[in-house]
């Protein structure tokens, strides 16, 4: 329930594809031709392979990468999450005085 006592409802929509969405809520956009390949290459596309394929050309832009000099590799962004570890700060949790950019004013 909200402040004022009304409940909050939530409506999600149902589970589509992208093609399924741009032809149920665009439909004049995609031409018959053009639809008919896009159909045709959804009902063939292996997902799990297509992962396999994706990971394999990563692969092999990092080894170039690689080969070229230093490849900085970027941290997953929910890592500390993940590792279940707690960040401890060395520093004070909040800012000194003389750190901060919006001055204290009185008011008057």
């Amino acid at each position: 329930k909200t402040r004022h006592g009304a409940k909050v409802t939530k409506t999600y929509d149902t589970a589509a594809t992208p093609l399924t969405r741009l032809l149920r809520d665009h439909p004049n956009l995609v031409d018959p031709h053009d639809e008919r390949a896009l159909h045709a290459a959804l009902s063939t596309a292996n997902p799990a392979q297509l992962r396999r394929d994706i990971d394999l050309i990563q692969a092999n832009l990092l080894e170039l990468a690689k080969r070229r000099g230093i490849v900085a590799t970027r941290r997953k962004a929910n890592a500390t999450y993940l590792n279940k570890t707690k960040v401890k700060s060395t520093r004070h949790t909040r800012a000194f005085t003389d750190e901060s950019t919006t001055h204290p004013s009185r008011a008057s």
